[in-house]
C-alpha cells in the first residue's frame, strides 16, 4: 500500500518569532513591575538596581545611587543598606596642608538673636536729652519689672530727627545716644538693673518711623529710645559676668 506523502505546514512568517519575543519579554516585564509594587525584601532589590547599574554601564561607584530612583514606597533606609557597602577611606575630605595665616587671628562670636521690646518706645521733646514724666513712669511700670533681675542683653537704642534736634550743636547721632544714655543710666539708678545688661546703641536718624513731607514738620515720634530684649544671655558676651573670676587671665 502506497505511503502517504506527509502534509507540509503552512510557512510562519518571520515577523511571527519576533512579535513572540517580543510579547515574551513584555511579559516578563509586567510581571517585574507587579513585583516591585509590593516589595518585601529591600536589600533582594537593593541587589536589582545594582545589577542593573552593573549591566547598563552606569558610571559610579561603590555607595554612590540616586535615591530619587527608588521606589517611594519601598521601606528602604539607604543609612542602613548602603553603609556596609562605604569605605571609610572614600568620601572623606583629607587636607593635609597648612593652613594660611589671615589678617586676624583672632574669630569674633556674632550673636543674632531674636528680641522683644517691653513698654513701647519713649518719646523726647525736641532738642531735648531729659526724659519726660510720662517716659519715667513707662520705666517704672512697664519696662523695669521686666529687665531687672533678667540674664538676657538689652538694647537701648536711641534716635533724633529734624533740625530741632541739632539746634544744640549736636549732630544727630551724639543727639541719639546722649538719649539711649539717660534711659540706661535711668535703669541703672532706679531700676537696678545690672549694667553689663545693657548695650546702647545709637541709630542717629536712620531708623524714622515717619517721613514728613517737610524736614520743618513736627516728627516727636521719630525721636525716641525704644528697650530691646534679646535672647543673648550676658554669659555669652562676657566671661566672668558674676564678678567670680573664673574668667580671668593669670
Amino acid at each position: 500500500m502506497p505511503k502517504r506523502p506527509p502534509k507540509k505546514s503552512a510557512d510562519i512568517p518571520e515577523w511571527v518569532v519576533t512579535y513572540g519575543d517580543l510579547m515574551s519579554l513584555l511579559l516578563c516585564f509586567f510581571i517585574l513591575l507587579a513585583a516591585f509594587s509590593e516589595l518585601k525584601q529591600p536589600k533582594e532589590y537593593q541587589k536589582v538596581i545594582d545589577s542593573i547599574r552593573e549591566a547598563l554601564g552606569v558610571d559610579g561607584g561603590e555607595g554612590i545611587m540616586d535615591l530619587d530612583d527608588m521606589l517611594k514606597n519601598v521601606p528602604l533606609d539607604p543609612q542602613t543598606y548602603l553603609k556596609p557597602q562605604l569605605d571609610p577611606n572614600v568620601n572623606q575630605a583629607v587636607d593635609d596642608d597648612d593652613n594660611v595665616d589671615g589678617r586676624a587671628k583672632n574669630v569674633s562670636v556674632l550673636h543674632d538673636a531674636q528680641r522683644w521690646t517691653p513698654g513701647g518706645a519713649l518719646f523726647f521733646t525736641p532738642g531735648s536729652t531729659e526724659l519726660t514724666p510720662q517716659s519715667k513712669h513707662t520705666l517704672d511700670t512697664q519696662i523695669i519689672p521686666r529687665v531687672k533681675d533678667i540674664r538676657f542683653k538689652v538694647l537701648v537704642r536711641g534716635h533724633a530727627y529734624g533740625v530741632t534736634d541739632i539746634t544744640t550743636n549736636l549732630d544727630l547721632e551724639d543727639m541719639s545716644y546722649k538719649r539711649a544714655s539717660a534711659v540706661r543710666n535711668y535703669l541703672i539708678d532706679q531700676g537696678e538693673v545690672n549694667p553689663l545688661n545693657l548695650t546702647i546703641v545709637a541709630c542717629g536718624s536712620t531708623e524714622p518711623m515717619v517721613v514728613p513731607a517737610r524736614p520743618t514738620d513736627n516728627a516727636d515720634v521719630n525721636r525716641r529710645v525704644e528697650v530691646y530684649v534679646s535672647d543673648v544671655t550676658i554669659d555669652q558676651t562676657h566671661p566672668d559676668p558674676d564678678g567670680t573670676g573664673r574668667g580671668r587671665e593669670d
